[in-house]
């Protein structure tokens, strides 16, 4: 099963992308780390973690967007300490 520690080599390793043009202007993450994100990078780093969860790990979709949650909202509250 997926441990926070994944979630924060994903996040490090891969930016959580673009879900438009006309919201982003660069590809990949903001410039200094988690720290600097905003909804929409958190929201598309727990999208790829329930996905990695659901397929990768065999979780049901249910189970799998819990976790993932749960391990988002750990690293948004380190991210602000």
């Amino acid at each position: 099963m997926g441990t926070l520690e994944e979630v924060e080599r994903l996040s490090a390793s891969e930016g959580p992308g673009i879900s438009s043009q006309s919201e982003r202007k660069s590809v990949g993450r903001p410039e200094g780390g988690t720290a600097d994100w905003d909804d929409l990078d958190w929201q598309v780093l727990f999208d790829e973690r329930a996905g990695i969860l659901e397929y990768d790990e065999g979780l049901p979709r249910v189970a799998a967007s819990r976790l993932a949650r749960q391990q988002i909202d750990e690293q948004r509250r380190r991210s602000r300490q």
